[in-house]
């Protein structure tokens, strides 16, 4: 093996840049779209090891022949079957933010809010990210934010722009000051 004789770059003077310290963004963020989020639960992964359990159990129960064996194999198969279901409806949630009105949709009902109509936000924690829970006029609406691309700044955005009066828990605020210092949304409006 030739090994060439190059200098390494500090030694001739050239200076590898470091990334720039001081405030993520100086300018306010870009406005947030107006086209549903994308959710990003992964349904695939879920299905593809439920059925490979749920080919394991049948083949398992075929090659023994045993009516306790088929009776297990069937229970755990219409088991999977369940979990599979239930991962598929969280494929179901949905989230839009346009100029007046945040579109959500948690498994099958779609809920327009106002944001003249939200009165105070909840957070929801759900074992790794947050969601949270409009208290409107006219009822409650749960907003699956942990399940989509940028769901927590399009929603704290959105609350800052449409429904400056809502009332916010400690965690929402903390979540909401948060997204501000990193540059993701811009503050809440003051009167």
């Amino acid at each position: 093996m030739v090994k060439l004789n190059r200098p390494h770059p500090r030694d001739e003077g050239h200076l590898i840049p470091k990334a720039a310290s001081g405030p993520k963004k100086s300018s306010p963020p870009p406005p947030q779209p107006t086209t549903p989020l994308v959710n990003l639960f992964d349904f695939g992964r879920h299905a593809t090891i439920a059925g490979s359990i749920g080919a394991l159990l049948a083949i398992t129960a075929a090659i023994s022949r045993n009516w306790a064996s088929v009776t297990f194999a069937a229970t755990g198969i219409a088991l999977l079957a369940l979990y599979v279901f239930s991962q598929w409806l969280k494929t179901r949630a949905f989230l839009q933010a346009t100029v007046d009105e945040l579109r959500v949709r948690k498994i099958t009902t779609m809920h327009v809010v106002k944001g003249a109509d939200v009165v105070r936000v909840k957070y929801m924690f759900n074992g790794r990210s947050p969601d949270f829970q409009l208290v409107t006029t006219g009822g409650k609406v749960y907003v699956a934010t942990s399940l989509m691309d940028r769901g927590h700044s399009v929603l704290f955005d959105w609350l800052s722009r449409e429904a400056p009066q809502a009332t916010l828990d400690a965690r929402s605020e903390m979540l909401r000051d948060s997204l501000v210092n990193e540059g993701l949304i811009r503050g809440p409006r003051t009167a």
